[in-house]
Parts: C-alpha cells; sequence; structure tokens
C-alpha cells in the first residue's frame, strides 16, 4: 500500500469513527434520530458569523449554529470553518435547540483531506472581493480566495494583496474545495524570476553596510546590494567595500527581480577608486618610519628562522586584519589618520629544542605615519 493510500484509509477510518454512533446519515434529506442527536446531509446556502443555512435535498432549510462544533475534511482531516463555503455538500450531528440546529460535528464532503499546491499565472485580480483567477498548469483555471491569514510574500518579504498583478508567476498553497472549484489560500508567493542588470552611474548614498544608493545615467534610481560582489578599482585590483565612496562613479553587473530597484551585484568597477597601496616590510626596514594612507596595507615579511608575534600601539590607527599567509608574520590596514608604533618579537625555532639554544630573540619596530587619501 502507497503511502497516499494509506493516507486516505487513515482519513477514511478517522472520518467513520467520528460518525460511528450514528449508526445511519440521513438519505434524500429524511432525518435518522439517534442516541446521541439527528444527522443531516445537505448543501450550504448560505453562511454568516459562523451560522450556516443547508438546504436539504427534499428543499427544507436548517439554520445550524457550527461555532463550537468538531471541524473535519472530507477524509478526515482537520478543517477551520472559515473553509466551508456556500455550495459545500456537508454532514453535521447535534441537536435542535429552540429554532436552531446546534451541531455537535461537522464534515464538509467537498474539501479535500490536505492542503494542495497550485503553480501558475494570475489571469486576473479582484481587488474588492479578494481574490484571483489563476490559471493553474495541473488544474486548469482555479479561483483564489484571500482572507486575513493568507500570507502573501514577495522577494522572502511580506506583501499586500495589491501587490498581486496579473501576468505574475506565483505558487499558491491552500484548501481546494472540489465542490466549487476554488482554492482558499493559506499562502501565496509571486515568484518573479531574477533579470541580469548593467548599471552605469554615480553613487549617491552609503545606504547600509553593503548597500549603496546608485543614481544611473538613465537617472534611475537603485539599491544595490554589494555584500557578495567582487569589487574592483579603477585599475581593475581588487578593493573593499569602504573603498566605494559616495561621488564614486561606478558600473555594476547583477540580477534583479522584473521591475524591482533592488539589485544584488555580483561585479562592481570602481572606476573613481585608486587601488590601495600595499607596503612590505623586512628586518632591514627596523626602526623605519613609513607614510600611509587610509585604507592601505602593510605586510610583515621579517623570515621563517623565528616564531614571531607582532602588535599595533594603536588600532583605531593601524590594525591588524585576518590576511596571514605562511610566508608573512602579520598584515595591517591603515585605518584613520593618526601614527602608531608597528612591533614584532622575534623567538628562535632553536628554543623550542633540547636542550634549547641560546640565540638571543630579536625585536622589530617601525613607526607608521598615516594620512588621509588626498581628494
Amino acid at each position: 500500500m502507497n503511502i497516499l493510500s494509506s493516507s486516505i484509509l487513515s482519513g477514511v477510518v478517522l472520518a467513520s469513527t467520528l460518525f460511528a454512533p450514528l449508526a445511519a446519515f440521513a438519505q434524500n434529506g429524511q432525518v435518522q434520530a439517534q442516541a446521541n442527536g439527528r444527522v443531516y446531509t445537505g448543501v450550504v446556502s448560505n453562511i454568516q458569523d459562523g451560522n450556516l443555512t443547508l438546504r436539504l435535498s427534499n428543499h427544507d432549510e436548517l439554520k445550524v449554529r457550527a461555532d463550537e462544533a468538531k471541524l473535519i475534511r472530507r477524509f478526515g482531516a482537520d478543517m477551520k470553518l472559515t473553509d466551508v463555503q456556500v455550495n459545500d455538500e456537508v454532514r453535521i450531528q447535534g441537536k435542535t435547540q429552540e429554532d436552531v440546529f446546534v451541531a455537535k460535528h461537522l464534515q464538509d464532503l467537498s474539501l479535500q483531506a490536505r492542503n494542495g499546491v497550485f503553480v501558475g499565472t494570475v489571469a486576473s485580480v479582484d481587488a474588492a472581493g479578494k481574490t484571483l483567477v489563476l490559471n493553474s498548469r495541473a488544474r486548469g483555471s482555479q479561483t483564489i480566495y484571500v482572507n486575513a491569514d493568507t500570507k502573501i510574500i514577495k522577494d522572502d518579504h511580506p506583501v499586500a494583496f495589491l501587490d498581486l498583478v496579473a501576468g505574475e508567476t506565483v505558487r499558491v498553497t491552500g484548501v481546494w474545495d472540489r465542490t466549487n472549484q476554488n482554492v482558499t489560500a493559506t499562502r501565496i508567493e509571486i515568484t518573479t524570476p531574477f533579470a541580469k542588470m548593467h548599471i552605469a552611474g554615480v553613487v549617491k548614498e552609503h545606504a547600509s553596510a553593503g548597500v549603496l544608493t546608485v543614481l544611473s545615467d538613465t537617472n534611475g534610481l537603485f539599491t544595490v546590494e554589494i555584500q557578495n560582489a567582487l569589487l574592483v578599482s579603477r585599475d581593475f585590483e581588487r578593493t573593499h567595500q569602504k573603498m566605494v565612496g559616495v561621488g564614486d562613479r561606478v558600473d555594476v553587473w547583477g540580477r534583479a527581480h522584473r521591475g524591482s530597484v533592488t539589485v544584488r551585484a555580483y561585479f562592481v568597477h570602481d572606476m573613481t577608486a585608486v587601488p590601495s597601496e600595499r607596503h612590505v616590510l623586512t628586518l632591514s626596514d627596523n626602526h623605519a618610519t613609513i607614510q600611509m594612507h587610509v585604507g592601505d596595507r602593510v605586510m610583515l615579511r621579517l623570515g621563517q628562522g623565528y616564531l614571531w608575534t607582532s602588535s599595533s600601539s594603536d588600532a583605531s590607527v593601524l590594525a591588524r586584519v585576518n590576511e596571514n599567509t605562511s610566508s608573512t608574520q602579520g598584515t595591517y590596514e591603515a585605518k584613520a589618520a593618526g601614527q602608531a608604533e608597528l612591533t614584532a618579537t622575534g623567538d628562535p625555532r632553536c628554543r623550542l629544542s633540547a636542550p634549547a639554544c641560546m640565540i638571543p630573540s630579536l625585536l622589530f619596530q617601525a613607526h607608521v605615519d598615516v594620512v588621509v587619501n588626498e581628494s
């Protein structure tokens, strides 16, 4: 037995168990008296404030209060009262109190056992009725109902019903009503495809970390996400986000959803930024003074014969970055204008042997003067 057959069988067992005390259901609008109440089968003709009007096959109408009833779908799955629609075939069990039939159990025979998924193109949108017509790939034209519980998602963010427009591709999750051929949606995902984008323009602001606002040459204003982009300077050398300044002219290549002004960049060419300079210090530069610009980096290459530890006297001016390789003993970046002392101490590797050698340690020092980039 496959999973689907097993699930349906389980639902049938659940439904049978739920209505087992009733022994027999209404046939042709006739009512059978039972120990636990009466059973009716009919078609919903009206729904208002949790109350139903049920039209029996003999054309009699029954006023039903179902706000406290146990609710199940056709094969026994749980449901909500808001899932019931006009024209649904339902089966109820309960007792009459005054002039209203109070349902203890209600089974909607028109609703499928579980939520379905429908993928297709929006054909039309009725803003007043909060419905849309979906040309689904598997079930043809379907009317989709939206209520207060429906979640509508676009680009991983919640949006309003009015953001749905004809022509969009959507993925709808909801309860399918086989009688009315419609779906009450629990979730609608707008799956607009990505398109390649190329923007040439000027950086207007750093909107947030890793996000630029760019005014294109065609006067379009774009939000450009550069967190995962390859950034290069004017001379096509790799650079980093903070080197891209307001007023810089940039070429941006990326992807965006159709109609969106948010671009996920994968390559940014800053045609204004000058590449940061790299300085290299060796043992021959001991006690030297070097001048750096903000954004420049300095690497220590002091040799492999010693175990080196290095530090900066002022990390706000000159800070260590994680760019160590087997051939360097530390890389530092100029962060702000000021002065800092770069110090490294090297212990000879033979100190680790037994017996330890008596070769003295080495002390390396360099004075760093950081200045602001010229405008």
